[in-house]
């Protein structure tokens, strides 16, 4: 009677595993590129998302653009407020031109998510952070929303910054 009772409860415990089910939401309403038109978006790589973060950190630090280079492709569209430019990411140079207006920037990283499409060869990764730059004792606070593209080789290959303007209160 006893085997019985634990196969029974056994069989209830195994046919109780969770089902894991990809699934997709919202989509990609963009022409461009055409093979990502319609494409539903998934989660994507915690280790892009991770790694993200980590430059996104790393560019703070200031001292740390050759750990920044190893993550980036040898050359990276970025989008800014300013328009579109073409990055030579081979040197540390482009990086060091950012930040040379700055005594130190501070940033504080509130969200980094992950997302994919088809495939999964390519990643999306959408961090959200406060910063602080510090000129001449001047702060100058904004939020921060950029989108990372991370390519089938895993390095960054684009980046489109969405900055906004903080009050000092914040």
């Amino acid at each position: 009677m006893k085997k019985l009772l634990l196969l029974l409860i056994s069989t209830v415990l195994i046919s109780c595993q969770p089902q894991i089910t990809e699934k997709s939401a919202g989509k990609w309403y963009q022409e461009n590129p055409p093979q990502l038109s319609g494409q539903k978006f998934k989660i994507g790589s915690d280790e892009a998302a991770e790694m993200v973060v980590k430059v996104i950190r790393d560019f703070a630090d200031m001292d740390k653009n050759e750990s920044i280079i190893e993550s980036m492709a040898d050359s990276v569209n970025f989008y800014s407020p300013e328009g579109y430019q073409k990055l030579d990411m081979t040197t540390t140079e482009t990086l060091a031109s950012f930040q040379e207006p700055y005594d130190s920037i501070k940033r504080f990283v509130v969200s980094a998510v992950p997302l994919t499409f088809g495939e999964g060869a390519i990643n999306i990764v959408d961090v959200v952070f406060r910063e602080r730059r510090f000129k001449d004792g001047e702060v100058n606070r904004r939020r921060v929303f950029e989108r990372f593209w991370v390519n089938t080789d895993g390095k960054i290959s684009t980046i489109a910054i969405f900055p906004s303007e903080m009050t000092p209160a914040n």
